[in-house]
């Protein structure tokens, strides 16, 4: 259950700071909070059947879940700027406060304090190593990392417990007097910084995740191919079984038959007498080739319209096999 975090009603005015691997352990929940369902939804993205026409219950499940990454943004700023409280915060029962020991206002709580951790991040090359250094800098006696220090801000815990641990700090002890008020000029700084930190970072995600997610579609309309050529193959064995022998079928397509949309089947009297046909509209094109005591079926696509095509083949021995390189559809 967790603690009355309720920052209207603070339970002490002179509350204890919060313990380092509390703020640790608080920070990492909000980063797994973050990542989790972006990471969850490529999972579940990359289980989906690679022939599957069409939009799965696990490709929905993982858009959905990626879609969380963003929409956690949100909900995180509006704990901040109210409660002065991220959900990892929440979750250990701490919480951001001025000199005072109240909640800061949001534009202290948010566009500064959370500003300025952008601010550090976004710089290029040793970014990452001014975050790391920012939160190193709890350990020391204020327990400030630097963008709670720009901010005037401490982290402290929600309700003083029965027995405070050796070494517990009063924000009394280190922010006596502080009122956490901010330089308008420092918020404005912070908050543009903020904002051209998220606009790279969203368009490095999307550059990203749009490739793949349109990858991952044209594997999954090309699979039509092997799929239809394995069918077929079972077929002229299944004929070959009735009427002792292999019946060719069907023709290779011309230049502008293949595309990106699906067409209408159109049979023959090969695929009549065979018998076979696809399950609703196609995008490949198929046709068998008879010899002696074997035969080659072959399949092709185009699904992303480049003029180059992906061909598969299957003979009586073995499973469709791909005959151009992977990464053409």
């Amino acid at each position: 259950m967790l603690p009355d975090t309720d920052p209207a009603t603070p339970p002490e005015n002179d509350p204890l700071l919060a313990e380092v691997g509390t703020r640790l352990a608080a920070r990492l929940l909000d980063l797994l909070v973050f990542w989790a369902p972006f990471v969850l939804g490529l999972v579940a993205l990359g289980m989906m059947e690679p022939h599957r026409e069409g939009l799965g219950a696990l490709q929905i499940v993982g858009i959905c879940l990626m879609l969380l990454m963003p929409l956690s943004m949100p909900l995180q700023w509006f704990l901040v700027g109210t409660r002065g409280q991220s959900i990892g915060k929440l979750a250990l029962g701490i919480r951001v406060v001025d000199g005072r020991g109240a909640t800061p206002p949001w534009t202290t709580a948010l566009v500064a304090r959370e500003g300025a951790r952008f601010v550090l991040a976004s710089i290029p090359f040793i970014g990452s190593l001014l975050g790391l250094a920012d939160s190193l800098a709890i350990f020391r006696g204020s327990r400030q990392t630097w963008h709670d220090g720009a901010a005037g801000t401490w982290v402290v815990l929600c309700a003083d417990p029965a027995v405070p641990a050796t070494g517990s700090v009063r924000l009394s002890e280190v922010g006596s007097g502080s009122s956490g008020s901010v330089s308008p000029v420092w918020i404005g700084v912070a908050f543009g910084a903020g904002c051209l930190a998220i606009i790279p970072a969203i368009g490095i995600l999307a550059a990203i995740a749009i490739p793949n997610f349109i990858t991952m579609q044209l594997k999954a309309k090309r699979g039509e191919v092997p799929a239809n050529v394995n069918a077929i193959k079972t077929a002229e064995l299944m004929y070959d079984a009735m009427y002792d022998g292999f019946l060719p079928a069907g023709q290779p397509p011309g230049s502008s038959e293949l595309g990106k949309s699906p067409r209408p089947w159109t049979s023959d009297p090969g695929w009549t007498a065979l018998p076979w046909s696809p399950d609703g509209e196609v995008r490949g094109a198929y046709w068998v080739e008879v010899s002696g005591d074997n035969f080659i079926v072959h399949g092709v696509c185009d699904v992303d319209a480049d003029g180059v095509r992906a061909e598969y083949t299957a003979t009586a021995t073995l499973n469709a096999t791909q005959q151009t390189p992977g990464d053409v559809y």
